[in-house]
């Protein structure tokens, strides 16, 4: 799956290129989502899959690419915010940006670890036991699963209401470049 995400950079690149961001980034999203209820069928019929292995390269391909696509995406569409953010205010904000994203990174992480412990319990996970039961491998599974499609449609939420177009951005950059040469040319006239 690491393998795909790494190899699916170029193929994001080339479609962002053709499309915007926020049409990638969707695309990246459904992918995750398509991949995340093929992995429940594949913890609803494991022994199948345990036989037939095969069928996981039906999960890990969308969801590799997709992966590929939701770890990249976010921070270009971030420097199209922060490009919005010069042109409307004179100022750079950038560190507060990716800080917040790192930020929201780390608190999702600690509240994950937090409940993980609490799911643990809920599923019947027995750390003594070198082979969980049945029961607890599935419901780790479908927890998994679930959570996973949950904040997935969550993204989805968010990705649809993100208003920068290709076009928007193409006119911000050139606008922030048109004012930077005029503040240049102010600078050398005043020297």
């Amino acid at each position: 799956m690491f393998g795909l995400s790494v190899l699916s950079q170029q193929f994001w690149v080339a479609y962002t290129k053709r499309r915007d961001k926020r049409t990638s980034a969707l695309l990246a999203v459904k992918l995750s989502i398509l991949s995340s209820i093929f992995f429940i069928a594949l913890v609803l019929f494991r022994d199948y899959v345990i036989a037939h292995p095969i069928w996981m390269m039906a999960y890990v391909i969308p969801s590799g690419i997709g992966i590929g696509g939701l770890i990249t995406l976010p921070f270009s569409m971030i420097a199209d915010t922060v490009d919005e953010e010069e042109l409307m205010t004179g100022h750079r904000s950038e560190g507060l940006y990716y800080g917040g994203l790192t930020f929201s990174y780390k608190i999702s992480q600690s509240v994950a670890i937090f409940l993980l412990g609490i799911i643990l319990d809920l599923v019947g996970f027995d750390s003594s036991l070198a082979v969980q039961p049945t029961a607890t491998v599935v419901g780790l599974g479908l927890v998994v699963a679930f959570g996973t499609l949950v904040a997935l449609l969550m993204a989805y939420r968010f990705y649809k209401r993100y208003n920068m177009t290709k076009e928007k951005a193409e006119a911000i950059k050139k606008a922030i470049e048109a004012n930077i040469s005029i503040r240049l040319e102010k600078q050398c006239k005043i020297r």
